[in-house]
């Protein structure tokens, strides 16, 4: 670990400063190959999608799943806040020869997007503001899909993760460290996480904030948003349940 340099940033870092160059860094291992296949399977399965059908991949990150539905045949768009994930998903599909397109969007405003079958939220993308602002994520996705589309809203299952809360976690990448240590503020939902990265010879202090919701909640969410069907499963396709350790909610427009 190196502790050299000192780079303290202020308490409040927002959403798409923590998706960042070390957010591709010490993620990307856990969410490649396997992980991968199990969720553009999931996607599969649960989006009721053909061939060629348009989906809208929000808060794409640096392009894992809009590339990987491109590459089986599907018209995706990522849209995403950071430009420098936006960049690595864009060089990830040319070294795919894949044409899926990305464009910098907030998700509270997708103004101009519709038509499409199918839009995602995967892995815990969902829950970085406000509570009116969350919500209104769910309406601009609501104005982006075809009659009949599907949003897949991917998350760790709180009923589950509210018992085995861990307060801190730990990951490395060669000699460089990511320390989390998380709260949760059980009057308003929400989980706290202070970082404190040990990369390249400096330590960087940032504080993240997302809101937990369980699965009523955010069916009811949904619901208010306008989709007319809201049903919850397991990181397997399975029935929802108090042990499954995510949550994929799947709201029919």
């Amino acid at each position: 670990m190196h502790e050299s340099e000192s780079d303290s940033r202020s308490q409040a870092t927002s959403a798409s400063e923590i998706f960042d160059e070390y957010y591709l860094r010490f993620w990307e291992g856990e969410l490649a190959d396997d992980r991968l296949k199990r969720d553009v399977g999931l996607v599969l399965e649960l989006a009721g999608l053909r061939p060629g059908d348009r989906i809208l991949d929000v808060a794409c990150g640096y392009g894992r799943m809009t590339n990987s539905l491109t590459v089986s045949g599907f018209d995706a768009t990522g849209v995403d806040l950071s430009v420098f994930l936006l960049d690595e998903a864009r060089a990830r599909a040319r070294a795919l020869d894949v044409q899926a397109d990305f464009r910098q969007r907030d998700m509270r405003n997708l103004w101009g997007m519709d038509g499409f079958a199918c839009a995602l939220l995967w892995f815990t993308s969902f829950g970085y503001f406000s509570d009116a602002e969350n919500a209104q994520v769910l309406r601009q996705i609501f104005g982006c899909l075809e009659p009949g589309g599907r949003l897949l809203l991917e998350t760790r299952h709180w009923d589950r993760m509210a018992r085995r809360f861990d307060p801190v976690t730990v990951r490395s990448k060669g000699d460089d460290f990511l320390v989390e240590y998380h709260t949760y503020d059980a009057q308003n939902g929400v989980q706290k996480s202070r970082q404190t990265l040990l990369v390249d010879g400096r330590r960087i202090e940032r504080t993240s904030f997302v809101r937990r919701y369980g699965f009523p909640e955010m069916r009811a969410l949904a619901l208010q948003a306008g989709f007319v069907s809201v049903r919850g499963y397991d990181e397997n396709g399975g029935p929802l349940t108090e042990e499954s350790d995510r949550c994929v909610l799947v709201a029919v427009k």
